[in-house]
């Protein structure tokens, strides 16, 4: 007879493993299932970062949010023994004239977060590494900091252990096989076996986007995105943690940012490329022409000329309107969709988790309607 689990996780990057460690914090007997390996670098998850804003112009509703999930990365934090979280405050720059800055103070203001708006003058004082154009102005999240991702991955998935789930990775797992069984028993097969559970989440981040037509939901759409690394070099001060900001430039036709040294990398990427990705065969790998891109990006921008260590193409999850969202399927009332990495995902997993344990565990009425779609704040 099939074991029974409360709840089924499949997918083991930040979502799922912060969803599982949530269940089995509650009470619940959890299964999780990872196709990959712990830290594996194929999905959003990987790598040693991920910024953490405070103030979020595009996504006002964001806001409240944010400090609520920097209070359970901080909570997390002192729960694992290991630091997490790297306060160093946010840099936004552009033309004095751009809408970007005039939109990120008002939203700062709007949510009450602590920020500074800061003259040409003001950033060359205080940042003396970097080189600012004569029209360059800031605004600066004061609250803002680097989340150490692969560790807060890893404290995720020990959390989950400590609390009684059950983790398995290298998990041969079929999403045609795992439809057509759960729609049908309620099981699901995994590696030659079936197990059986009350509730079926799916954190499968790109995957979600090959899924069969059942599981495929919401529709969502795979980008490919680039990492690049680069030598500090011998700036003086240097390019640290301790001392910089990370730091978003932001042009008409250019949005670059920078991370500052972690593991003797500085990490600079573009955001939202808009090139599709086939999770199937993976995204391409990054090229020497997009690598001098960055380098020479970084360098006009910025006045550093830094070494390149190396690159890493990834893949994102994207919604419609590029908002986190956690639903229950319309018709499949035990299954419960995590879509939620649209280059916000990340810092907000305590949340997601949070939100998609409700969905496990609390019985939805019979209706054929579609339920509420939880997007946007959570």
């Amino acid at each position: 007879m099939p074991a029974t689990y409360d709840a089924i996780v499949v997918g083991l990057g930040i979502m799922g493993s912060a969803t599982a460690a949530e269940l089995a914090g509650q009470g619940n007997r959890v299964l999780a299932l990872e196709a990959r390996w712990p830290l594996h670098r194929c999905g959003a998850s990987a790598d040693e970062s991920r910024i953490l804003r405070l103030s979020h112009p595009d996504y006002p509703c964001y806001a409240s949010d944010a400090g609520a999930a920097l209070d359970a990365w901080r909570d997390l934090e002192a729960t694992v023994g290991t630091k997490l979280f790297q306060p160093t405050g946010g840099l936004l720059v552009s033309r004095a004239s751009s809408s970007a800055l005039s939109a990120a103070a008002a939203a700062a203001a709007a949510a009450d977060t602590a920020h500074k708006l800061l003259t040409t003058a003001e950033l060359r004082m205080r940042y003396p590494w970097l080189r600012f154009r004569q029209a360059d102005e800031g605004f600066l999240d004061l609250g803002a900091g680097i989340l150490l991702a692969d560790r807060c991955l890893t404290a995720y998935q020990q959390a989950a252990v400590a609390a009684g789930a059950e983790l398995r990775f290298g998990a041969e797992l079929d999403l045609r096989e795992i439809t057509r069984s759960w729609l049908e028993n309620h099981e699901i097969p995994v590696s030659g076996t079936k197990v059986n559970g009350r509730h079926l989440v799916l954190a499968i981040g790109a995957w979600l986007g090959s899924a069969p037509a059942p599981l495929r939901w919401p529709e969502v759409w795979i980008e490919r995105t680039v990492s690049h690394w680069f030598s500090p070099g011998l700036q003086v001060p240097g390019i640290g943690v301790e001392n910089s900001p990370f730091v978003e430039w932001i042009d008409d036709q250019l949005e670059l940012c920078m991370i500052p040294t972690i593991n003797g990398r500085v990490k600079v990427k573009t955001h939202h490329t808009g090139q599709e990705a086939d999770p199937a065969a993976g995204p391409a790998p990054p090229t020497a022409a997009e690598e001098a891109f960055v380098r020479s990006s970084l360098k006009e921008l910025s006045g550093l000329d830094l070494p390149p260590l190396g690159a890493a193409a990834s893949m994102y999850t994207n919604t419609a309107d590029r908002s986190l969202q956690v639903r229950r399927h319309p018709t499949i009332l035990d299954l419960t969709t995590i879509a939620a990495c649209s280059g916000h995902g990340f810092k907000f997993a305590p949340l997601v988790a949070a939100r998609a344990a409700q969905l496990c565990t609390t019985v939805p009425a019979q209706t054929s309607q579609a339920p509420t779609v939880q997007q946007h704040a959570l």
